[in-house]
């Protein structure tokens, strides 16, 4: 098999988020000529019906390779395609999945199969789950399933997708655009020779998600060691109108990297800074060297909180 067959071959898999289960509405699917997802981005990219251009939508989990496969957000690849998220269901008993789009599709964490409109059939990877309570499985059979081609840009580890029997999308010119939508990276301080590096590939996975959202991530300046994503600040103003959802993205963050009670003890401080009367605040919170800091200082700068993730070596 040549290289180009085994990148094709190596193609894809999917996240799903487990809610609980919901009544299936009737089928319905928008019309998003291509979508792209690119490895380690948070953001997936539609090219919508009459537009050049993409648009990209933030995600909780950004695609990563295993076991020799790209996996992919499938509930995310779900809305991209047109499925509503009433039309993703999973059944906890019988730990399935449905997707209901141009096609039914059913996927059972364990088994290497996958049932269109009731026709099963057999794959090469078997879905599992991962924390937070996500489904991960393969994926080019459920875009396939959906009407969809699938292509694969080994330089630029891109997956991108296009409506079956429509002229497939020229991947430099997707690469392009996916380049000028990537988010803006902090820098991390200049690093002095004499001093050891501390980075936790963790940290800067959570710095990439951040920004991808769009809030400000800052990589800051550490004594006595260069900092290259050992620490990480995350700041918002309390007056911003998105702190309601950044307390829901760094408890989500927060239990990733450490457990549900360390997030829930750090939500619980940002919820004390709301107070009108809380005029500074520094609280760390940790577990096995992993730890979450809240800072906030009404009088250094006003309204600004700011949240630390460090790991302590």
């Amino acid at each position: 098999m040549t290289k180009k067959l085994i990148a094709i071959a190596a193609l894809l898999a999917f996240v799903i988020t487990i809610p609980g289960a919901v009544n299936a509405a009737d089928k319905v699917v928008t019309e998003n000529e291509v979508v792209v997802f690119k490895l380690g981005d948070y953001n997936y990219y539609v090219q919508k019906t009459g537009s050049d251009e993409l648009v990209k939508t933030p995600m909780d989990v950004a695609p990563q390779v295993k076991f020799q496969r790209t996996f992919v957000p499938v509930r995310f690849l779900g809305n991209a395609l047109g499925i509503t998220d009433d039309n993703i269901m999973w059944e906890q008993p019988i730990q399935t999945a449905t997707l209901k789009g141009n096609a039914e599709l059913k996927l059972k964490i364990g088994e290497k199969a996958i049932v269109s409109d009731g026709v099963r059939k057999e794959i090469d990877v078997a879905s599992y789950a991962v924390p937070p309570g996500r489904t991960m499985l393969p994926a080019r059979y459920v875009a396939e399933g959906l009407g969809y081609e699938v292509g694969w840009d080994q330089n630029n580890q891109i997956v991108y997708c296009w409506e079956k029997g429509k002229a497939k999308p020229d991947p430099q010119k997707i690469a392009e655009q996916v380049k000028k939508l990537q988010p803006i990276m902090p820098t991390p301080p200049p690093k002095d020779p004499n001093l050891r590096t501390e980075s936790h590939p963790e940290i800067k996975e959570i710095a990439m998600w951040f920004a991808a959202k769009g809030y400000e991530v800052e990589v800051p300046k550490s004594v006595g060691v260069n900092n290259d994503f050992g620490t990480i600040w995350i700041n918002i103003s309390r007056k911003d109108p998105r702190k309601a959802q950044f307390d829901k993205d760094v408890a989500m963050q927060v239990e990733k990297y450490t457990n549900k009670e360390v997030a829930d003890e750090i939500v619980d401080m940002l919820k004390w800074c709301e107070r009108p009367n809380c005029h500074a605040m520094s609280e760390s919170k940790g577990y096995n060297k992993k730890w979450v800091t809240v800072f906030f200082n009404h009088s250094y700068e006003p309204d600004l909180v700011t949240v630390e993730f460090d790991y302590h070596y």
